[in-house]
């Protein structure tokens, strides 16, 4: 998978979030993992997920070091659409006021699938997004 990349949503949540005066009115942290597809570049404008095909809860967070990686995923029988299959092209984190509805929520960060593929009933997909935190501060 390619590198994520914080969309210009993402780092708008990210600084309403430091900048919530208490906790219950901090913006919602990511809750959902979309699949969209298609093959065109990912970049950090985008604001939804580009041809949405899936959404799937985060199952799992773990934290190392300066990283924290979202998992979710897809049984068989997920993300196989009408025609008994969809192309896999891209991932993104979801957060804000997402919810397992396509469309909904803001997109954090966005990665394109390296290997574009199509998935069908066959098979059962694992989606690891590990986000980074680095920069510097002014």
């Amino acid at each position: 998978m390619a590198n994520l990349i914080l969309t210009s949503g993402g780092q708008t949540l990210l600084r309403d979030y430091l900048a919530a005066p208490r906790n219950d009115l901090a913006p919602q942290t990511p809750q959902y993992i979309s699949i969209g597809s298609g093959a065109a570049a990912a970049t950090r404008f985008m604001t939804a997920m580009p041809n949405e095909t899936f959404r799937g809860q985060i199952m799992d967070r773990a934290v190392d070091g300066l990283s924290v990686t979202f998992s979710t995923f897809l049984t068989t029988s997920e993300n196989i659409g009408k025609t008994g299959g969809n192309m896999v092209g891209f991932y993104g984190l979801m957060a804000g006021k997402a919810t397992a509805d396509l469309g909904t929520g803001i997109l954090v960060a966005i990665a394109n699938e390296a290997s574009p593929f199509w998935k069908d009933g066959s098979q059962e997909v694992s989606v690891d997004l590990v986000v980074t935190v680095s920069g510097t501060i002014s």
